[in-house]
């Protein structure tokens, strides 16, 4: 945790200057009135001095992990532990759920609920098939 204020832009410009002219880092800190640690800091991390950590652990899943669990769920009716091991993917199952979430693409929704097609259904639907094989239903007004 710092115990002082960042370098403001003017002050580390100073820095680079006296920098650039030789000065030692002690002798920077006592012109610019800061602590040597914090002329130490910025000289060995000028690049990213001012850059704030996003923190937070690193991800488990790869941008390209993402994708393929988007190809393999998208117009699918696989549950999640089964693209995980289809993919071989060592993560939970929570970790590809929230992937699926943040996806804009895909939509995992519940299937809808339908009642078993019976045996008489079956063949009722098979006889309608066959008495209607030469219907001509573009003549048939509520089909497109």
């Amino acid at each position: 945790m710092p115990r002082g204020k960042k370098l403001s832009d003017v002050e580390q410009g100073k820095i680079d200057l006296l920098i650039q002219q030789g000065k030692s880092q002690r002798q920077i800190a006592e012109e610019i009135h800061r602590s040597q640690k914090a002329v130490f800091t910025y000289i060995s991390k000028q690049d990213t001095y001012n850059e704030k950590h996003a923190g937070g652990a690193p991800k488990k899943l790869t941008e390209r992990d993402e994708r393929a669990i988007g190809r393999a769920l998208s117009n699918s009716t696989k549950s999640l532990a089964q693209i995980k091991a289809d993919l071989q993917l060592n993560v939970t199952r929570q970790t590809i759920y929230n992937a699926v979430l943040g996806s804009p693409i895909i939509k995992r929704e519940q299937m809808k609920r339908v009642p078993k097609i019976s045996p008489a259904h079956e063949a009722a639907r098979m006889q309608f098939a066959q008495n209607h094989m030469t219907t001509d239903w573009s003549l048939v007004w509520n089909i497109t």
